[in-house]
């Protein structure tokens, strides 16, 4: 029924988690939940991989052996291979053999359970995108793992982890303010680009409306950049940001054509905003800004670099300018 594995041995090694291979482990060892958690898949039990270990092990074919962890309470949780054991039960074994981690820690525990599917290239593998987001929840977030130690686990590069981390963390920022629970990465990352993580708690409901208007106009990430831009374009250091981002929502529902979209985001796809349109929207947005600090009598000191700014936008302007005339 099971049998052992070179590979998940080797996994095991690479992990730095000590571990027997045992022959006489009965279901009533398992926990109660086994079947119905699994941290490594997004769904606990997929039918097509049980019914394929079934058939394997129906005509004499051995599967691998699972992974196991005793924990505190002294039950055996499964850490991979939840797929072949729900496919042996049919069969209903006494005993079973299995790969038992003897370990005390519970991230190392949970390490394996996130990885062993990925590393261990199984039948009907999450994504790889699926796995880091999952390491970055489970792991990275919660201090278990550092970014370092994620991507050399998981075969990514760590600015590759990096930006993942980020987009989960601003991810879970837009969830918590009542924004959808998932948009797309390229928006989300356009939000971390332009937002500041004090910006969420000060102006919750604002940043949560904009965001849920943001994936019910299904808009892309071209589309959705200029509304991202002038709505996080906000004098942090300046003024109370409830008040300022109660504005950009204001200004943001008065857009031309956002209610249309609201109203009705289903018709074929809308124009995305030209490069005039693009251009013209922020440099109004940063006039904006400028005007009403100007307008509360704030003081701004050193303003050589704003000055520099202003200079390198006349200058890129003039040479669009000019390229255009050629053309």
């Amino acid at each position: 029924m099971f049998t052992t594995d070179s590979r998940t041995e080797k996994f095991l090694d690479l992990v730095g988690a000590k571990w027997v291979y045992l022959n006489d482990i009965s279901y009533s060892h398992l926990c109660p939940q086994w079947a119905l958690q699994n941290l490594g898949r997004s769904q606990a039990r997929v039918e097509k991989a049980v019914e394929e270990y079934r058939t394997l092990m129906d005509r004499g074919s051995a599967a691998p052996a699972p992974i196991l962890w005793k924990n505190e309470s002294g039950q055996l949780e499964v850490l991979d291979g939840s797929q072949r054991i729900a496919a042996a039960e049919a069969r209903k074994p006494v005993m079973f053999s299995a790969y038992v981690v003897q370990t005390d820690s519970e991230p190392m525990a949970r390490r394996i359970r996130v990885f062993a599917n990925y590393r261990l290239q199984g039948g009907y593998q999450e994504s790889a995108e699926w796995t880091l987001e999952r390491a970055i929840t489970l792991l990275v977030a919660t201090s278990q793992m550092s970014i370092e130690e994620c991507a050399e686990f998981g075969g990514w590069s760590i600015s590759q982890v990096r930006d993942k981390a980020q987009v989960v963390d601003f991810r879970l920022a837009i969830q918590g303010v009542g924004g959808p629970e998932r948009l797309p990465d390229s928006i989300v990352r356009l939000i971390a680009k332009q937002a500041s993580k004090e910006d969420f708690s000060s102006a919750p409901t604002s940043i949560g409306r904009f965001t849920n208007a943001i994936q019910r106009m299904r808009l892309s990430a071209e589309e959705a950049e200029p509304y991202i831009d002038q709505f996080f374009s906000v004098a942090r250091s300046r003024g109370k940001l409830f008040d300022q981002f109660e504005e950009k929502w204001s200004d943001f529902c008065e857009e031309d054509g956002v209610q249309a979209r609201l109203a009705d985001p289903s018709r074929s796809r809308y124009q995305p905003m030209t490069a005039e349109g693009r251009v013209l929207k922020s440099l109004r947005s940063a006039l904006t800004t400028t005007q009403r600090v100007l307008d509360s009598g704030e003081s701004i000191y050193d303003m050589a670099e704003y000055f520099q700014v202003v200079n390198q936008i006349r200058t890129a302007l003039q040479q669009i300018e000019r390229l255009s005339r050629r053309r």
